[in-house]
């Protein structure tokens, strides 16, 4: 499923992070990103768990003392030795290994749309996979819009990485909120998050992940997340936005190929009637 071009990106961000952490070179080439600065907290401790269907979703323990040259290594292995999947089987999947790399509790993988209309194109993001191990999700069906005062849809436009300490204490000014409505009919908190985006080659931006609450060591422990993880997320965006384009892309001509077929042989029957 990985291309030449996705392994050797993934293998020059290697390189890379082993040399910040050697510190012999400063690496400038950066996508820029933002933190904001708000005071740790705690939750409830998680009783439910919900992930992708046959991947674990609380193996969260084991990352934590691995570097970040290991964490990409695994991650591209883990995308190359998934079968041929359906654009949302591998949304599930990589948002389960985001999620692993960083111990988030929870998060959501987004995919952008757009649709042209008569005033112009419509875009909007829409979610791939939503997991949380504290509250047991049903199945829903909603859109992100593409503006600013959206956490995602910021993210999605400016290709900024965010990691927000406290969801509910933004600091006034900043385009964007956070919606608790979510938070207030489940009994949840949600608290940390790291939000970046997909980048597909030519560095648009093909969707976002948000990721939740990073767990700590200790029971109930809520953590920010933190910037050598923000730092990951800048190669990671590139190997998923890359290989989410191709089997998005490939889905697509499938069903277009589907719809000529099909009309094709409403034809030769109307022909030969």
């Amino acid at each position: 499923m990985i291309g030449i071009v996705e392994k050797c990106l993934a293998i020059h961000h290697v390189l890379e992070l082993i040399t910040r952490q050697d510190g012999r070179e400063e690496v400038v080439d950066m996508i820029p990103r933002s933190r904001e600065q708000n005071p740790r907290s705690r939750m409830p401790d998680p009783e439910r768990y919900s992930g992708a269907p046959g991947v674990p979703a609380n193996r969260h323990g084991s990352q934590q003392e691995r570097s970040g040259p290991s964490l990409l290594l695994d991650f591209l292995s883990f995308i190359e030795e998934a079968p041929s999947l359906s654009v949302d089987d591998l949304m599930a999947r990589v948002l389960v290994k985001c999620r692993e790399m960083t111990q988030a509790e929870a998060g959501t993988i987004f995919i952008s749309r757009t649709e042209s209309e008569s005033e112009g194109a419509r875009s909007w993001l829409e979610p791939g996979s939503i997991q949380n191990d504290a509250v047991p999700l049903e199945p829903a069906k909603f859109t992100v819009p593409m503006e600013k005062k959206t956490i995602a849809g910021f993210v999605a436009l400016t290709s900024e990485t965010l990691l927000i300490d406290d969801l509910y204490r933004i600091p006034t000014g900043r385009p964007y909120g956070f919606n608790k409505d979510f938070d207030r009919k489940n009994s949840y908190r949600s608290r940390s998050m790291l939000c970046f985006p997909l980048l597909t080659r030519d560095r648009s931006v093909i969707g976002v992940v948000q990721l939740i609450n990073r767990r700590g060591t200790k029971p109930k422990e809520v953590l920010p997340f933190t910037e050598s993880q923000a730092e990951l997320t800048r190669a990671v965006g590139q190997i998923i936005g890359n290989t989410l384009e191709r089997v998005d892309r490939l889905e697509r001509l499938t069903r277009e190929n589907e719809t000529l077929r099909n009309r094709i042989a409403e034809l030769e029957s109307k022909l030969s009637g």
